[in-house]
């Protein structure tokens, strides 16, 4: 998860230790809500298997 956290945010694995986790997981999760939603409206056919998923969850969490 620290190669994650650094890659995405161009930080040290030192500097990523020191930041909450939950925070890190809100922002991650927005930037995947965010790239999936506009893959999906240019090219649905083009999802990665994780947007794909994501965008499962997605639609269960708004139709409850």
């Amino acid at each position: 998860m620290i190669s994650v956290i650094c890659d995405s945010f161009g930080c040290t694995p030192s500097e990523a230790l020191k930041e909450n986790p939950k925070l890190i997981k809100e922002v991650l999760d927005f930037r995947m809500a965010t790239t999936t939603k506009e893959q999906f409206n240019q090219d649905a056919s083009k999802m990665t298997p994780d947007q794909v998923s994501f965008w499962a969850k997605l639609n269960e969490a708004r139709d409850g």
